[in-house]
C-alpha cells in the first residue's frame, strides 16, 4: 500500500465529515478508476479502523489544507482523466439540464 490511496482516503473521509452532500465512494471510483468502488470501501473501512474512529478535524485546519492544496500544480495528464471521466461528463450534463 502506497501513500496515494490513503491520501485519497483521507480526503474522502475528510469530505464526508465536512460536507452536506459529500463525493460517494461509487463516483469517487468512476473519477479515478484506478480503485474500485469495493477497493474503496475497504480501503475506508480499515482507514476508520486503524484510526480507531478519531476522525474529527477542526474546520480551520481543515481549511488550511484545502487551501494549500488549491495552490499545488496539477499533471496535465491528471487533468486530461479527470476531464474525460464519465463522473465530470454527468456532472456537466446535469449542470446543463438545470440551467436550462
Amino acid at each position: 500500500l502506497t501513500w496515494r490511496p490513503l491520501f485519497l482516503i483521507s480526503l474522502l473521509l475528510a469530505d464526508k465529515m465536512w460536507e452536506d452532500k459529500p463525493v460517494r465512494n461509487s463516483s469517487l471510483a468512476k473519477l479515478f478508476p484506478v480503485m474500485s468502488n469495493s477497493e474503496l470501501n475497504e480501503l475506508e473501512n480499515r482507514f476508520l479502523k486503524e484510526l480507531k474512529f478519531r476522525i474529527l478535524v477542526k474546520p480551520d485546519l481543515f481549511c488550511s489544507f484545502c487551501e494549500k492544496l488549491l495552490l499545488e500544480t496539477v499533471h496535465p495528464d491528471i487533468t486530461k482523466c479527470v476531464e474525460q471521466s464519465e463522473y465530470v461528463m454527468s456532472l456537466s450534463n446535469d449542470q446543463l439540464f438545470v440551467h436550462k
